[in-house]
């Protein structure tokens, strides 16, 4: 049944390995109607994003149809990139899907959200290891600020009953460091 809010492209699955040193991406596909192509795009800061790869869709489908690109050209210097996922439609039509978090770095410090998943009922705690304080941002599933947390030391709390359910992100920042870690709220 198709309804006014049904996206052209019924995605399963989106997420990445690392493999010799590259960053692969792969997606699943459930069902496609009128796909064209997909596009991987690449952020270093969730604002400006670049083509990694188009691939080319299967018009219409109604069986599981695996996708994958390698992406070997990146900053190798960034500790975070964000991967997303966009379709285009054979009339044109642009539907963005999640973003990927894709940590890369040898770190020596441990970022702990707990508890993770969370009701929504919950407080949610975030540790940082690292010797200096650290700033953090709450983002939305799509990379929207809800709000920023400046100056924290070691540990930080979002209060409960903040979030509503659904998915979030976490961007913790401290010097040289940038890490994200999702955040699932039931």
């Amino acid at each position: 049944m198709k309804g006014a809010n049904t996206l052209p492209v019924n995605i399963i699955s989106f997420d990445y390995s690392i493999v010799k040193d590259n960053v692969e991406l792969y997606w699943q596909t459930a069902s496609e109607v009128n796909n064209n192509y997909f596009e991987v795009q690449r952020s270093y800061n969730l604002q400006d994003w670049e083509m990694v790869s188009n691939l080319d869709g299967n018009g219409n489908s109604n069986v599981i149809i695996n996708y994958s690109i390698v992406d070997a050209n990146f900053d190798r210097s960034k500790d975070v990139i964000y991967y997303r996922l966009v379709q285009v439609d054979f009339d044109g039509r642009i539907n963005y899907y999640r973003f990927l978090v894709v940590n890369y770095s040898n770190k020596n410090y441990e970022i702990i959200v707990f508890p993770n998943p969370a009701l929504y009922t919950d407080a949610i705690n975030v540790y940082f290891s690292g010797d200096q304080n650290f700033d953090a941002q709450l983002l939305d599933q799509y990379g929207g600020l809800i709000m920023k947390m400046e100056n924290n030391h070691k540990q930080l709390t979002i209060d409960k009953g903040r979030l509503a359910r659904g998915l979030y992100y976490i961007k913790i920042s401290c010097y040289n460091v940038e890490e994200v870690r999702k955040i699932i709220v039931f």
